[in-house]
């Protein structure tokens, strides 16, 4: 009766099913059969179900980067790269800052910029957007006011993408103005 019983225990605390995980980046395995749907963690490089599987398909769930704020991302196996932020269309122009907000900017209101001719002006944040008008032709900075003290590197006209989430902010040419969701 003892070898019966201890015989049924290891049976009991057994898993019908695992899959051995060798992905580094792989956190989850996700098993479905038929209708039936089954996610379990991957722990020290194995998922254990409990479950006696039939005609199943495996899905392994791995890490592909990370991302920081809203917007169209592209993630693959060199991470997740921001594609688009959803903001207002921008016009261009000789003595116009364009500013599109990417990251987690709440709190975050308006924006002030101030030039080396002594030239300031402030505008409001509106669909993650900062459309300043009459710049000089010189590089300026960029605060953000409303949340916490940040301000931008040294901009000039154009059209950028900011992220001020982190501080210090970095800004970059802003690649496409063509598609504004």
């Amino acid at each position: 009766m003892f070898s019966t019983l201890l015989l049924f225990t290891q049976l009991a605390d057994a898993s019908p099913l695992e899959i051995k995980v060798t992905d580094p980046a792989a956190h989850a395995v996700v098993v479905r059969c038929g209708n039936r749907v089954e996610r379990e963690p991957i722990r020290d490089g194995v998922a254990r179900f409990d479950f006696f599987p039939k005609d199943c398909v495996v899905d392994v769930i791995r890490r592909q980067g990370e991302i920081s704020g809203p917007g169209t991302w592209t993630c693959g196996d060199q991470g997740c790269s921001l594609q688009q932020v959803d903001h207002l269309p921008i016009q261009s122009g000789p003595d116009r800052l364009n500013i599109v907000l990417s990251g987690d900017h709440k709190g975050n209101l308006m924006g002030q910029i101030d030039c080396p001719s002594g030239h300031k002006a402030r505008v409001d944040i509106e669909r993650n957007t900062l459309a300043f008008t009459d710049v000089p032709a010189e590089t300026c900075v960029v605060s953000f006011r409303g949340g916490g003290a940040n301000h931008s590197p040294e901009l000039s006209v154009g059209d950028w993408l900011c992220n001020i989430e982190n501080q210090p902010t970095h800004c970059q040419p802003l690649a496409s103005r063509a598609s504004t969701r």
